[in-house]
């Protein structure tokens, strides 16, 4: 083998190692985000639909990252999600949300009501439109961690340290 071959050999062996090195990484960062979902979801399992006030919420998911508080909400939700449709653009309080259910634009308000208001997060509403007369909006919550996309029962995470590795 010459000298041209087996810097062939070395260079491919070095893009597998590195290849296989990259996606360790993205398997753990993904194992990762799934325990910290999992010991939030057994946290909020254990309060019965009828114990919850706007109040617990707030103290219950108030742990100061993003990603943690924004599940413990979307668990919350959850639980006394009704789908709704809310014509009239009124804002509804809690226990309306909670007994009579709401729209996508009510939860997406409760959301980022808490996560701005109480929690301090950054939180845009945003309106896409799906037709001439018809719209959804979500909820995106974001910091220097990352962002989460709050969809009423969906959530969806992003780390930046997922990118930079």
């Amino acid at each position: 083998m010459d000298k041209c071959q087996d810097s062939g050999v070395k260079m491919e062996k070095w893009k597998i190692v590195l290849g296989l090195t990259i996606l360790i990484g993205f398997l753990l960062v993904v194992i990762s985000l799934s325990i910290q979902k999992e010991e939030v979801i057994f946290k909020v399992e254990r309060i019965s639909d009828n114990n919850i006030t706007e109040e617990k919420i707030i103290e219950e998911c108030d742990g100061g990252n993003l990603f943690e508080d924004s599940v413990c909400l979307n668990e919350y939700v959850k639980k006394i999600y009704k789908y709704r449709l809310n014509f009239d653009s009124n804002s509804l309080t809690f226990d309306e949300l909670k007994e009579e259910g709401g729209d996508c634009y009510d939860y997406t308000r409760f959301y980022c009501n808490i996560l701005t208001d109480e929690y301090k997060f950054n939180c845009n509403q945003i309106k896409i439109r799906s037709g001439t007369d018809t719209s959804h909006i979500i909820a995106l919550a974001y910091n220097e961690e990352g962002y989460v996309v709050l969809d009423m029962k969906d959530i969806f995470m992003f780390k930046y340290e997922d990118i930079e590795k």
